[in-house]
C-alpha cells in the first residue's frame, strides 16, 4: 500500500521539521519528491489506484498540519516536470470534484483525462463516455462533438451512427466547427443519414469561407470531384492552393496532381515534382510513392 513510504527515514525527517516551527517550503521537496517516488512506483507496480493515491495525500498533508491548496499553490510555481506530474494528479482530483457537482466543463476535462489516459489515470473510454454524456446533455458544446465521435466510432459506447448525427448536429448548431465537418463526411458518405452531397457541399463551404484549412482542401476536392456541386478543376485548384499555403499536406498532395496533369492550371511537372519532394522529406507515404514514380 501506499501508506508504506511513511515508513522511510525522509518522510520521519519532515515531521521532525515541523516539530521545530518550518515552514511547508522548507520540506515540501522531500515531501513531493517521495509522493511522486511512490505513486510512480506504484504505478509500474500494479497501475495507478487513484483512490489509494487521494487518501494518501490528503492523509501526509493533513498530519503535516497543512492544506491541500498549500501544496498546489507550491506547485503551480515549480517547472520540475516531477512537481508538474504530481499536479497534474491534483488538479485530476480537482477535476473529479467539480465534475461531480455537475460543472459541465470539469466533465470535459475529467473525460479527456479518462479519454487519453496517462494524467495519472488508466485510460477508460467507458468512463470517458459517460462523463461526456453529462456534459452534452447538459448543452456543453465540446463535449457534444466528443459524444458524437464516441458514437460514430463505438469508442466506450456501441457504435451508432444515428445518435453521432444528433450529436454532431447538435454541436453544429453552435459553431463547433470540428462537428461541422464530421457531420459533412456523415452526409457524403450517407453514415447515420441519408447520403446528401448537396448538405455535405453546404456544410464544408461555410467552414471553407470562415477560413478552416480543412475544410478548404475538403471543398477543393468536392470541386474537383464534383461532389454536392458541377466539376470545377480551377476552383479546385485555387482552394488546394489555399490549404497548402496553410500547411494541409492532403491539398499539397492534390495540388501536386493539378501541376502534374495540368488540372486547373497550365501543366508544369517541375512544380509537381516540387511539392510532392517536399511532402515527401516529411514522412508522406503517398508522396515518397509518387517521388519513386519520377525518378
Amino acid at each position: 500500500m501506499l501508506r508504506k513510504i511513511y515508513q522511510i527515514q525522509q518522510f520521519k525527517q519532515i515531521h521532525q521539521y515541523f516539530s521545530y516551527g518550518s515552514t511547508f517550503d522548507k520540506v515540501n521537496n522531500i515531501v513531493v519528491e517521495n509522493l511522486v517516488e511512490e505513486i510512480n512506483s506504484k504505478h509500474d507496480r500494479e497501475g495507478i489506484n487513484f483512490q489509494d493515491i487521494k487518501q494518501f495525500i490528503n492523509q501526509q498533508v493533513l498530519e503535516l498540519n497543512q492544506s491541500l491548496d498549500d501544496l498546489i499553490k507550491w506547485l503551480s510555481n515549480q517547472v520540475n516536470p516531477q512537481y508538474v506530474y504530481l499536479l497534474g494528479l491534483l488538479y485530476y482530483e480537482l477535476f473529479l470534484k467539480a465534475s461531480e457537482n455537475n460543472y459541465s466543463f470539469a466533465q470535459v476535462y475529467l473525460g479527456k483525462c479518462y479519454y487519453d489516459g496517462g494524467y495519472g489515470i488508466e485510460c477508460n473510454h467507458n468512463l470517458a463516455f459517460n462523463w461526456f454524456q453529462k456534459s452534452a446533455e447538459s448543452g456543453n458544446i465540446i463535449t457534444q462533438f466528443y459524444l458524437g465521435n464516441c458514437y460514430e466510432f463505438g469508442i466506450g459506447i456501441a457504435q451508432n451512427t444515428i445518435k453521432s448525427v444528433y450529436w454532431y448536429q447538435k454541436a453544429a448548431n453552435n459553431e463547433n466547427t470540428s462537428a461541422k465537418f464530421n457531420l459533412a463526411n456523415c452526409y457524403q458518405f450517407g453514415k447515420g443519414v441519408d447520403k446528401n452531397g448537396k448538405k455535405a457541399f453546404e456544410l464544408i463551404k461555410d467552414l471553407a469561407e470562415k477560413g478552416n484549412a480543412d475544410a478548404q482542401f475538403k471543398l477543393g476536392y468536392y470541386y474537383d470531384k464534383g461532389i454536392g456541386t458541377e466539376v470545377n478543376k480551377s476552383e479546385a485548384f485555387e482552394l488546394y492552393s489555399i490549404a497548402t499555403e496553410k500547411g494541409n499536406t492532403n491539398a499539397q498532395y492534390n495540388l501536386s496532381k493539378c501541376y502534374q496533369f495540368g488540372k486547373g492550371v497550365d501543366k508544369n511537372e517541375k512544380k509537381a515534382v516540387e511539392l510532392v519532394k517536399d511532402l515527401a522529406g516529411k514522412g508522406n507515404v503517398d508522396a515518397q510513392c509518387q517521388l519513386g514514380y519520377y525518378y
